[in-house]
């Protein structure tokens, strides 16, 4: 089947499209002085593509006020009069570092934050200063709660316990519960998520997508064990909580599982995806809860599911929750907080909270970038023509959940690797569940992306996409499969031309993590996870054509691929602070440049490749002869660490720059229009554009000056 695509370009699309408009903020590409390490260091934010996304909510006791946690910090929306229904944002409560939960307990005066370091704050909703505070919980804080009854603060932490302080001042030693699981391979699992019941007796906890542990606090003992899996033995767990009655439920990716405690006898199954499983996904009265619909959020019976009101049709979900009187409910869908009554349904307050980029790509050349929450909010930017934003909602079926993505550079193709409902698999971002994801290939038609069905029976489970600078060929990593492999697809033909075999890793199935064409599109370079060689493949002839041998520290901890502009060399970042230049033609190691106290997780080349630019957060690397700590490495931090920007001189190996970038891990960082700009983006939804402002003469100005960090 032969692909025409000349009627629909993005040209075309953009003569179409109504609603066009220019990116926030940004300014032309061709304004901009290209960077250079004589100008590198006066580089700056000059815009910024979407907004951070709410990742959870919380309800005080007398639903007063309405907390929303997201990278931007701790929004708190206050009821203007008792019994009324009129809603204010009073503060926002914000550090340096993003909050990862946060907490009412029994009163409606302070709130517990924590931010994925030892500490936890009590905040004082009215003033908002800081009450009191944990400065050091005994190890990173994995989640917290705050009891409904009295006062009890309950914090799962990274090596593996659970620590209960019963005294407000938080001075006190704390109770200390053993709470993990070891693999036959003596490795720690600590619990990945927590929460305690309505009645404040029985605290949850979960982790490695199977294994729940209940603890009775008033006996301090683990009261229920369970291994969640499906009937063929996969790992199914999502999320856990305790609802009202003292019934454990387990969401899994088909349906949502109970238990009444303490006793280990399960109930029957509820046939529903519950919508962010917490204590408060249920009403008080533990008779109706949330649930997923196929046109948008749903209150159903919790005994049987049966549907009890629909609510307004949404295609992307975010955090739900019921008050704790069964009043309100709360909900985050299509970008946007409702605050409903219960009774009627009807919304007492709406607010726009602006549209995540959480799907992003940027395409070879950097002429293209593809943004958006999903498929269905999909938005495509030609930075060649002053930033225009072309909104392109998917047709047909769109996947809850997008992994990898990819785009043409002419503008005619999107690929996608997503979770199909449909064949019963689940693929979330950086991992793998029962299955893999399903790759797409989209047409850019005018105003739509239309499903093309090529790729179908493709690969169930895609780690890696990328197409080639000339869009003629989209390569295609496996993820988590027996024997990792690349599959070359043709998007002349419309078919797979070649499959390569690449080296795994020893004794079990590895994902191929980053592909990446040299800028001719004649060479592949692909990692596979745990391998310890980085592959190149020969595309026109679909073999390997060599490998690098690579620092045993590396093998697991690839976390990026760049060519250099040439093609001649290919640059590749690790967890261990550095980044290793290989010279293709001779398969050798040419540079390593050692980032100071710095973690990379994205590494790009500038185009005249002159500087390597990453993304990344603090790191300090332990000492000759020390050992990093098991479960509680700087590593294991990261996403909640900031993320900054810093650029190196590859010549040379020395630092030039570097500014602050995100709140949150960095997910994208590409050099746009020929090196005159550099995008960033970010987990929690944010997109970023750096440049130097001004005349390319005004860069001569700065050449002998002495750069940041350099003696």
């Amino acid at each position: 089947m032969r692909l025409c695509a000349a009627a629909t370009v993005l040209a075309t699309a953009a003569r179409v499209t109504r609603g066009e408009e220019a990116a926030q903020g940004w300014p032309a590409m061709d304004s901009l002085t290209a960077l250079s390490p004589a100008n590198a260091d006066k580089i700056e934010p000059l815009g910024q593509v979407g907004t951070a996304a709410v990742d959870q909510l919380a309800w005080s006791p007398n639903s007063s006020f309405l907390a929303l946690s997201s990278s931007s910090g701790v929004a708190l929306y206050e009821l203007e009069a008792e019994g009324g229904t009129k809603w204010s944002r009073r503060r926002v409560i914000k550090e340096k570092r993003s909050p990862t939960g946060i907490s009412f307990g029994s009163r409606d005066s302070f709130i517990a934050v924590c931010d994925g370091g030892k500490s936890v704050k009590l905040w004082d909703v009215r003033s908002g200063w800081t009450r009191a505070e944990l400065k050091d919980a005994g190890s990173r804080v994995v989640a917290m709660s705050l009891a409904p009854v009295g006062f009890l603060l309950a914090v799962a932490t990274a090596d593996g316990k659970l620590r209960i302080w019963q005294d407000e001042s938080l001075e006190e030693p704390p109770k200390v519960l053993d709470d993990f699981e070891r693999s036959t391979e003596g490795f720690l699992t600590p619990a990945e998520g927590m929460s305690l019941d309505p009645s404040g007796r029985w605290a949850v906890t979960w982790s490695g997508w199977r294994t729940v542990h209940v603890w009775d606090l008033k006996t301090d003992q683990r009261a229920l064990e369970l291994e969640v899996t499906d009937k063929e033995g996969f790992n199914v767990l999502e999320d856990a909580a305790i609802g009202p009655g003292a019934t454990l439920w387990v969401s899994t990716y088909r349906s949502a599982r109970r238990w009444r405690l303490p006793g280990e006898d399960e109930l029957p199954e509820l046939p529903r995806r519950l919508f962010s499983l917490n204590p408060w996904t249920f009403h008080p009265e533990g008779k109706l809860c949330l649930a997923r619909g196929d046109k948008g959020p749903e209150i159903v019976a919790a005994v049987d599911g049966k549907s009890v009101r629909r609510l307004a049709p949404a295609s992307r979900y975010g955090p739900a929750a019921f008050d704790r009187k069964g009043k309100w409910l709360a909900l985050l869908s299509d970008d946007a907080l409702s605050i409903l009554d219960v009774r009627s349904g009807a919304a007492t307050y709406q607010e726009k909270l602006g549209i995540p980029a959480l799907v992003v790509a940027v395409a070879p050349g950097g002429g293209l970038l593809a943004w958006g929450p999903n498929l269905k909010g999909f938005q495509i930017v030609d930075l060649r023509k002053g930033a225009k934003s072309l909104k392109l909602p998917a047709e047909g079926e769109v996947a809850e959940s997008t992994g990898a993505v990819a785009i043409d550079p002419k503008g005619r193709f999107v690929a996608t690797s997503s979770w199909s409902s449909r064949k019963g698999v689940i693929l979330t971002t950086g991992g793998y569940r029962g299955g893999g994801a399903l790759p797409v290939l989209w047409q850019v038609t005018p105003g739509r992306l239309k499903r093309t069905g090529l790729l179908d029976g493709q690969l169930d489970g895609v780690r890696s996409l990328a197409f080639s600078p000339d869009g003629e060929w989209l390569a295609l990593g496996t993820d988590w499969a027996e024997v990792p492999q690349v599959r070359l697809f043709s998007v002349r033909t419309g078919k797979v031309r070649s499959v390569v075999d690449l080296p795994r890793a020893g004794g079990f199935g590895s994902s191929v993590q980053e592909i990446a064409f040299d800028p001719k599109g004649k060479v592949l370079a692909a990692a596979v996870q745990g391998a310890a060689k980085l592959s190149l493949v020969d595309v026109a002839k679909g073999k390997l054509a060599g490998d690098m041998s690579l620092p045993q520290t590396a093998r697991y901890s690839l976390t990026a691929l760049s060519f250099g502009p040439q093609g001649s060399t290919v640059a590749v970042g690790t967890s261990v602070g550095q980044v290793l230049v290989y010279d293709v033609s001779t398969r050798k190691l040419r540079k390593t440049i050692e980032l100071k106290d710095f973690l990379p997780q994205r590494v790009a080349f500038s185009p005249d490749g002159a500087l390597v630019a990453a993304t990344g957060h603090a790191w300090k690397r332990a000492a000759p002869g020390e050992v990093e700590p098991a479960g509680e490495g700087q590593a294991e931090e990261e996403e909640g660490l900031p993320t900054s920007l810093v650029l190196y001189e590859i010549a040379t190996g020395s630092f030039v720059h570097s500014a602050p970038a995100h709140a949150t891990r960095s997910t994208s960082l590409a050099f746009l229009q020929d090196g005159r700009a550099i995008l960033t983006g970010a987990v929690d939804g944010t997109l970023r554009l750096w440049g130097v402002k001004g005349e390319a003469g005004e860069a001569k100005e700065v050449k002998g000056e002495k750069k940041p960090g350099k003696k």
